[in-house]
């Protein structure tokens, strides 16, 4: 049978026994769930059927987010954390989907995290950006460290493993393009020195 505690018959706390869920209602009805906790110990939100240890649903037509709020001087923040440790691995990951015109969840972008030496001291990870190209996924941006040194912030564009601070590459078309929108303005590519001085310029002038 269900159990249940009935506050003022405006909201319910109690246990579902067909489903094996223990619900917080907003009113007296099972089916009018604000928190939902089921026996794998997963936690829905605004949903009875959580398919995930955290799954928070709405139907709104108004942007929804999530909020943390530090009212004191520290930092705020998010953490995802795994156990897995091989070298190639993917980490963590941010998946951004949608719907597409035919009504089908849509990948349409993706931020992850890979493990590139896992060697207790000297480890090394990258950061990928892949967004949907065409009907396909497509690694296009990666932030890495230059394997077994220091050097950080290596970016490759359409490149997974750079070999230069800045690795643009692509199949058809590679380039890079400077854009200036203010006329009779000079257009500089600068080289610098250790001390953080000017050693060389490419310089287009315009006017």
């Amino acid at each position: 049978k269900d159990k249940y505690i009935l506050f003022n018959d405006q909201c319910k706390m109690g246990y579902q026994h067909s489903t094996a869920t223990l619900h917080f209602c907003r009113s007296g009805a099972f089916g009018d769930n604000h928190l939902v906790i089921n026996s794998n110990g997963c936690i829905g939100i605004g949903t009875a059927t959580p398919a995930t240890p955290l799954h928070i649903h709405t139907d709104s037509a108004s942007d929804k987010t999530i909020f943390l709020d530090n009212n004191g001087s520290g930092r705020t923040g998010l953490t995802l954390r795994t156990d897995r440790n091989s070298d190639g691995n993917g980490a963590c990951f941010i998946h951004f989907d949608a719907a597409d015109d035919g009504g089908n969840n849509t990948r349409y972008a993706t931020i992850e995290s890979f493990i590139v030496d896992n060697t207790n001291g000297t480890e090394d990870g990258s950061l990928r950006f892949s967004v949907m190209a065409a009907g396909s996924d497509v690694e296009s941006m990666t932030i890495a460290a230059k394997s077994g040194t220091s050097e950080i912030g290596w970016v490759g564009i359409g490149e997974t493993d750079p070999d230069k601070p800045l690795h643009i590459k692509g199949t058809n078309t590679a380039g890079i393009v400077i854009e200036n929108t203010t006329n009779a303005t000079n257009m500089d590519i600068d080289w610098y020195n250790n001390v953080g001085s000017v050693a060389g310029r490419i310089r287009y002038s315009e006017g």
